[in-house]
């Protein structure tokens, strides 16, 4: 069997990463876009969360939505209560449900609440 490739450490042509650097004002743009989901879904995702409990599979896609917040709204803009209600539903979630979906996504929720860098760290461990 004989395989040819191009050079070493090189990957074949077309397969190489296309990734496109973002402007500033891309950037800014998707940091704005960023803060004001989480400031809607830190106010809505908890009645969505109790709504839909029992559905296995609505609330695994529901519970993916925090592992995209920006996590600083929670301090800067007084959320805290929101909070303490995200996770005592996550909580909840995890004693109702034994659905590997559900709980693999509030295991990935839990792990970006409580990661170090973000002031709510204290409070999710």
């Amino acid at each position: 069997m004989i395989f040819f490739c191009s050079k070493i450490g090189e990957p074949p042509v077309g397969r190489g990463p296309t990734r496109k650097v973002m402007s500033a004002k891309e950037l800014k743009q998707v940091s704005d876009d960023k803060q004001a989901l989480t400031a809607h879904f830190i106010q809505t995702l908890p009645p969505l969360l109790k709504k839909y409990l029992p559905d296995h599979e609505k609330i695994a896609n529901l519970m993916v939505i925090p592992q995209y917040f920006d996590l600083e709204i929670y301090t800067t803009s007084r959320q805290e209560k929101n909070l303490e209600t995200l996770l005592s539903l996550i909580q909840e979630t995890v004693d109702k449900h034994n659905d590997n979906e559900v709980l693999d996504s509030c295991a990935k929720t839990l792990e970006t609440l409580c990661d170090e860098k973000y002031a709510i760290f204290s409070r999710s461990v």
